[in-house]
């Protein structure tokens, strides 16, 4: 039983890396937009630097937490913590490819179409990224 405790944690910290570098590439690709936005699309051009600065955070921080995903004590929870941070930053950073490719923010309950997608995706991806906080912050307080 310990070695498959061992395992999926291992297996967990390839997944929070593996989702952090394509999170990376995401921001990337939304740097090239960012880039042809500057030049010819004024109007989009905060939206794609939200893409590739917010996807380059997003990545980053998911590549820490399984640099560091050993020192958190979770226990049985380790990988609804885990899956819920990796899904709520993918959650997010579609959200914000989406809101910079239609021009559309996201920010209202009440609205309709891509909008309310987007509007879900945020509220969604805060939930889960929440919860998935919570639970590492709890489990870095008890491990030390």
């Amino acid at each position: 039983m310990r070695d498959l405790d061992f395992l999926e944690r291992i297996a967990m910290v390839h997944y929070l890396i593996l989702n952090g570098v394509l999170t990376l590439f995401v921001s990337v690709v939304g740097g090239f937009a960012f880039a042809k936005a500057i030049k010819s699309i004024p109007e989009r051009e905060v939206a794609w630097r939200v893409v590739h600065s917010g996807g380059s955070m997003a990545g980053i921080m998911l590549m820490v937490f399984g640099c560091i995903w050993q020192y958190i004590a979770l226990g049985k929870y380790e990988c609804a913590v885990g899956w819920s941070l990796i899904v709520s930053t993918e959650l997010m950073v579609v959200g914000m490819f989406l809101a910079a490719l239609t021009g559309k923010r996201g920010l209202r309950s009440d609205s309709t179409g891509i909008e309310k997608v987007i509007y879900w995706l945020y509220l969604s991806g805060g939930i889960l990224s929440t919860v998935a906080l919570t639970g590492i912050l709890i489990g870095l307080i008890f491990s030390s």
